[in-house]
């Protein structure tokens, strides 16, 4: 009798804590306030059902749209045309995510994230992720920020891309575990496409400003060796321009960055020892071309959009990576060239070594006229070399005398030495004073 009044009290337990979780769904879902981020939305909610539109009016449905349990009003294009009205949210290799984040009754407007996912090989799994970011209305004539657009491409197939929390709907791609296993996609070969702006302001939706940012990873352990950021700095525009971010089609900055000793790990997933940067009137990519299945949208969706261009491409230009080896060295026509080399060894950000700037060797701190005027450079423990006027033409020598790696042509270099790798000074904004005290207590641990 006792253990059945034990199993009876149980019972009832279990099912007032599974009414009082279900109640609570209509705010919070089971991983909020944790960084464990399934792939999947807060489901609809409870006591509303989704609403099915055929856009098309070919008899199926081609549009999904609900409110999250958290309050967000979401809406699904199917792109691919497999949509059903027993689906509980759409898919991820050919539909279109669009989230009304001001909750304004407009989906691909002001303040809005719209999220495409593309499979570009027709293997049932989406390897291209469009995310665009829509400004708010207030920021509508700024032409830098905020607003993104940040375009994925899984190269390597680990079916990993962009870092979205889905319980805001923000994109975040800065956010790590330890001191360097970024939860975006920057590991083993991959590439992305990224500009801070709204995207109705750009000129050209086929162009970028990190045109693109080019992970490789030559010995396929998953972690990459080394990169390539190219920019595609927008040109100054006209009061009453249309379109406030104008893209050149040129590359103007080249930065290439190396593992030089190949000393990437798990636990220490990112360790450029060098950066090589090249500035100036560069070269012309508007032939580098790049067609994708799928990449065109249902054009009968084309209306819930402000800009509808980017589901209009059937193509984007940039350099790739085979490509962009000689369109630096061969095709570029740079007028300075800098060289900056982690000496102290203790560079762990996910993009290079960050650039010491050819100023005063006596001033330190970001944004103090100095070397380190770069906020995301170390304040001390690297070497930054620099050929003004280009004579070197990029090119690297070891010296006899030391027996490291420099700069040729360089007119002048300096070198701020951090013995004991004390002074650091990276995407530390990015954290919480929690994430600082683990990186500094990791950081010990490896050395």
């Amino acid at each position: 009798m006792k253990k059945i009044k034990l199993y009876s009290f149980l019972f009832t337990y279990l099912f007032c804590c599974a009414v009082l979780n279900a109640q609570s769904q209509q705010s919070l879902y089971w991983q909020s306030g944790t960084l464990l981020n399934p792939l999947r939305l807060f489901p609809v909610k409870i006591g509303d059902k989704a609403e099915f539109i055929d856009l098309d009016k070919d008899g199926d449905p081609d549009l999904m749209r609900y409110k999250t349990s958290n309050g967000y009003s979401v809406q699904w294009i199917d792109d691919d045309d497999d949509m059903k009205i027993t689906d509980i949210e759409g898919d991820i290799d050919n539909d279109c995510l669009m989230v009304d984040r001001n909750n304004d009754g407009k989906y691909g407007s002001y303040d809005d994230l719209i999220v495409d996912w593309n499979d570009t090989d027709n293997d049932g799994k989406g390897d291209m992720q469009i995310l665009t970011e829509y400004a708010r209305e207030e920021d509508k004539n700024k032409p830098w920020g905020p607003g993104h657009v940040m375009i994925s491409l899984d190269l390597d197939h680990d079916n990993v891309l962009n870092y979205i929390d889905w319980s805001n709907f923000t994109l975040r791609g800065w956010i790590h575990d330890g001191a360097s296993d970024f939860y975006e996609d920057y590991h083993g070969k991959t590439l992305f496409l990224k500009i801070h702006t709204s995207p109705e302001k750009m000129n050209d939706a086929r162009l970028n400003w990190e045109n693109p940012f080019l992970f490789y990873d030559p010995d396929k352990d998953g972690l990459s060796e080394h990169a390539i950021r190219f920019l595609d700095t927008p040109r100054a525009n006209k009061a009453d321009d249309a379109f406030k971010t104008n893209l050149t089609g040129k590359i103007s900055y080249a930065a290439v960055t190396f593992d030089a000793d190949n000393d990437s790990r798990p636990g220490n997933e990112f360790d450029y020892d060098w950066t090589l940067n090249f500035r100036g009137e560069g070269f012309d990519y508007t032939k580098q071309k790049h067609t994708f299945k799928n990449l065109r949208g249902l054009p009968a969706a084309d209306t819930l959009f402000m800009d509808p261009r980017y589901r209009q491409l059937s193509e984007l230009l940039y350099p790739d990576h085979e490509s962009a080896w000689d369109l630096i060295f061969k095709e570029g026509k740079w007028a300075q060239v800098w060289f900056t080399y982690d000496e102290d060894d203790d560079c762990q950000r996910w993009e290079r070594v960050e650039l010491y700037e050819p100023k005063d060797p006596y001033l330190m701190g970001a944004k103090k006229g100095g070397l380190d005027d770069n906020n995301q450079a170390d304040p001390a423990g690297d070497r930054g070399e620099w050929d003004l006027d280009n004579s070197g033409g990029g090119k690297l020598y070891i010296s006899p005398l030391d027996g490291k790696l420099h700069l040729y042509g360089a007119e002048k270099g300096y070198w701020r030495i951090d013995q004991n790798a004390n002074h650091f000074r990276q995407w530390v904004e990015f954290m919480t004073v929690t994430d600082q005290v683990a990186r500094q207590t990791v950081r010990k641990l490896l050395r």
